[in-house]
């Protein structure tokens, strides 16, 4: 074989392995799993398309183990409120979500227009992680494009314009990295394409969490092994944890969330638990503590009870950002003695996202447990 006949087969191989790589998604009910009267499949300007009949439809592609890569489609969506694509889906319990929120297409200034959470155990995330949304140019009741490119541990999401992401998720926080690809809300889809491995060059490890260089955080706590399921929303001196009580250590995440959700996963009963550490101080003093919580807090200093606040969605005593953790949440001012000072929180779950995030305004004459 000449030299130039040999390179151009190994061209077309090549080409060819490249193509075979891209899935072209067909849009007929034999590829699809879903439930009957929910999903239709029709035709739309010539292009086969599934359609999501109600809000709670579903459908789920068939034949599909998603790692890593890129997940591009049409939607229009026609839901009054969400319109989701899971992928790494291991369950409805365990799996990434990308989502519209359809009540805010068509204003470009939407702060929460799309929105990135991860499921664990089958909690939402979506009150924990408020910082993975963004604003975004798309409509109801017209076609959009939608591209996901998905590393191991990064997402970027495009949306109508390819060349700039409309929202950065620099840390997938999913337990699974692999799984299937599915679809959630009344919507049209079409054009669905899958592109395994291609990432375009989008970095396998997480951006980096600027909090770190932050020495403020309370990152190292412990935490009771179990926790108590209660219907009461008030606090319980029986609570307390006494000389029996077994612990066992939990470092926060990133941006310095102690994420109790992926600690123990879902319950459909309210239930409480209780987070300690240590902080020594040079001297007596006032420290003001900002804290982020979800959902029920109560702070003890010493054993003194010193802080006292709810964290509930939709109610009026929901805390700024709508209901999510944030260090806008609340704050205290805690009288600290000279020496070891025990820093006691119990915080309570009605559903969501469980969680606490703690920071000093300043270190400045104490000591954090590291």
């Amino acid at each position: 074989m000449k030299r130039s006949n040999f390179l151009i087969t190994a061209l077309l191989l090549i080409a060819n392995f490249a193509n075979a790589q891209t899935i072209k998604a067909g849009m007929s009910a034999g590829n699809w799993e879903f439930q009957p009267g929910q999903v239709t499949f029709t035709n739309e300007q010539g292009t086969p398309a599934l359609r999501l009949l109600n809000s709670a439809a579903r459908a789920t592609l068939k034949g599909v183990d998603f790692h890593n890569g890129t997940i591009a489609f049409d939607i229009l969506p026609t839901d009054p409120d969400f319109a989701s694509c899971y992928f790494r889906e291991q369950s409805i319990d365990n799996r990434e979500c990308f989502y519209l929120r359809n009540g805010f297409a068509g204003n470009p200034d939407a702060y929460q227009a799309i929105q990135y959470a991860p499921f664990l155990h089958g909690v939402n995330l979506w009150d924990l992680l408020p910082e993975y949304q963004n604003a975004a140019t798309y409509n109801r009741d017209q076609w959009n494009h939608v591209k996901l490119l998905i590393s191991q541990k990064q997402m970027r999401v495009y949306i109508n314009d390819m060349h700039t992401p409309t929202l950065i998720v620099p840390h997938l926080e999913g337990n699974t990295t692999h799984g299937g690809i599915s679809f959630e809300g009344q919507a049209t889809i079409r054009n669905l394409t899958i592109l395994p491995g291609e990432t375009e060059h989008l970095p396998d490890e997480p951006g980096i969490d600027i909090t770190q260089n932050d020495a403020r955080y309370l990152r190292k706590w412990e935490t009771l092994k179990t926790h108590k399921l209660t219907g009461s929303t008030d606090f319980d001196q029986s609570w307390y944890p006494d000389s029996t009580a077994q612990w066992e250590p939990i470092t926060a995440e990133r941006k310095g969330l102690i994420n109790l959700t992926r600690k123990t996963g879902l319950n459909h009963t309210r239930k409480i638990t209780w987070l300690k550490t240590t902080v020594t101080a040079d001297a007596a003093c006032l420290k003001t503590l900002r804290l982020g919580f979800s959902d029920d807090i109560w702070v003890f200093v010493n054993q003194q009870l010193t802080y006292v606040d709810k964290n509930t969605y939709g109610r009026p005593i929901a805390k700024e950002p709508n209901g999510r953790i944030s260090l806008d949440n609340g704050s205290v001012v805690l009288p600290l003695k000279a020496g070891s000072n025990e820093i006691m929180i119990a915080l309570a779950s009605n559903f969501y996202g469980w969680g606490l995030i703690a920071r000093f305004d300043g270190n400045e004459g104490i000591h954090l447990t590291r």
